[in-house]
């Protein structure tokens, strides 16, 4: 049972680095949706101080785990969409390097 309590907390502080990491996160910004980013960020450290607290309780209240269990389930999904955003930053910042911006550029031909 330790084994699976040390497994949620840690699970979602994984998840909050996943959040600042680069590129993901200077993706984010050149996609305008590093504010969204930095309220999860917010808002999952405070879940985790939550989970860490519920999963001492949930020994004794089987309401507890069942909330946990539940919201445990949600930070998997939420662990989804920051993969597949995550692994599209990596991909344009192989293709378009680090400081690539999000603008175009566009050349005119000199007679």
């Amino acid at each position: 049972m330790f084994v699976a309590e040390a497994v949620g907390s840690s699970f979602i502080g994984v998840l909050i680095d996943k959040l600042i990491a680069s590129p993901l996160l200077e993706y984010a910004r050149r996609k305008k949706v590093d504010r969204t980013l930095e309220e999860w960020r917010k808002t999952l450290t405070h879940i985790e101080a939550v989970v860490d607290d519920a999963e001492n309780k949930q020994i004794r209240e089987k309401a507890v785990k069942v909330w946990l269990d539940d919201l445990k389930s949600l930070a998997y999904d939420i662990e989804d969409v920051v993969d597949e955003f995550d692994t599209e930053a990596k991909q344009r910042s192989l293709t378009e390097g680090p400081q690539a911006s999000t603008s175009k550029v566009v050349i005119h031909d000199l007679p």
